[in-house]
């Protein structure tokens, strides 16, 4: 391209500025090549056509580098060539001017380095990044509490059902959030009545089943004698058990709230004498003595939740009772209102 900067550099030398275009083109024109000339400020003074002439010089030196950016704001390129014709001389007007000879069109796309990406390819590959986080950033924001939950159902399905999720907000996902929480409670409140109602139910059938076991093995073994007092003690304890069978459901009443008691007036004399004689009948042990219910009031309630509570107090009591021991039963009015409502 020497033969090419000759002639620019001739025409940039003898032209006045203002016909420095119209030469350059001309030059272009019968060339292909395009001729970019620059003041010692990396100006354009003047150009083979009107994109170099708007292109804005980041670099042109004397070895023939030149970067650039040309074209108008939304196709613009950035140009890199290494090894361009560059010349400089004296202008017409005296300055002094630095003349570049640019490959053709054609030929700069084969260039290693001399063309970049036009602004909008930049700009849509950095929208594409951003929209790809904020994709990523929602995805985590709503799949993080989906996990959370799955992890917490999993949990509770192996039998952790104190399990909880974290709860924050009041979109969707936290709606969800707090009615896996109220679920999992309602789910411990019924395990934990459940828990509770065996345990009642062994509370409740090992009095009466012992008293059985231990008269019966008394008669078997011929230390009792089977009589009418040993058989009418039996017969009342099968009937206390099945009573017991038959209200097995009520045993997690109270803790529901949902216990219905068969209120009347209840003389607890009768009561308490009622539950002694049973206990007394049951073979093995000593007779119980009963001492002081005389002035024991009528008080309002339910005699077999009462009973109940007596025949309990009295097993107990008889389990810790050793051989030669002997229970005494003691109740008096103290002057304390007691009753239920």
């Amino acid at each position: 391209m020497t033969p090419v900067l000759d002639r620019a550099a001739d025409v940039v030398a003898h032209s006045a500025p203002a016909q420095l275009p119209a030469a350059l083109s001309a030059i272009e024109r019968d060339t292909s090549r395009r001729v970019l000339v620059t003041d010692a400020d990396r100006q354009v003074v003047a150009a083979s056509n009107a994109a170099l002439a708007s292109a804005r010089l980041h670099q042109v030196t004397a070895d023939g580098s030149v970067t650039a950016d040309i074209g108008s704001p939304h196709t613009q390129s950035v140009i890199e060539i290494r090894g361009a014709p560059v010349r400089t001389v004296q202008g017409a007007d005296g300055r002094a001017l630095t003349v570049v000879v640019l490959p053709a069109l054609e030929e700069e796309a084969e260039v290693l380095g001399r063309s970049g990406a036009p602004l909008w390819v930049w700009t849509t590959i950095v929208t594409g990044i951003i929209a790809v986080s904020l994709v990523f950033a929602v995805a985590r924001r709503i799949l993080n509490p989906i996990t959370a939950l799955t992890d917490a159902a999993h949990r509770m399905e192996a039998g952790a059902f104190d399990v909880r999720v974290d709860v924050r907000g009041h979109d969707e996902l936290a709606e969800l959030g707090r009615a896996f929480n109220g679920m999992a409670a309602r789910l411990a409140e019924t395990e934990r009545l459940r828990t509770q109602m065996v345990s009642d139910v062994a509370h409740e059938l090992r009095s009466p089943v012992t008293n059985l076991r231990c008269t019966l093995e008394a008669i078997q073994d011929g230390l009792a004698a089977p009589d009418r007092v040993s058989i009418d003690a039996l017969h009342e304890e099968t009937l206390f058990l099945q009573r017991l069978i038959a209200d097995l459901r009520d045993l997690t009443l109270p803790e529901a709230g949902q216990l219905t008691l068969h209120m009347a007036q209840v003389d607890l004399r009768d009561v308490i004498r009622r539950a002694s004689s049973v206990t007394s009948a049951m073979a093995g042990h000593a007779p119980v003595r009963i001492d002081g219910m005389e002035n024991l009031p009528t008080i309002r309630g339910d005699a077999d939740r009462l009973e109940q509570v007596f025949r309990n107090l009295l097993s107990n009591a008889r389990t810790h009772d050793p051989p030669d021991g002997r229970i005494d039963v003691e109740a008096r009015h103290e002057g304390v209102p007691f009753g239920s409502t």
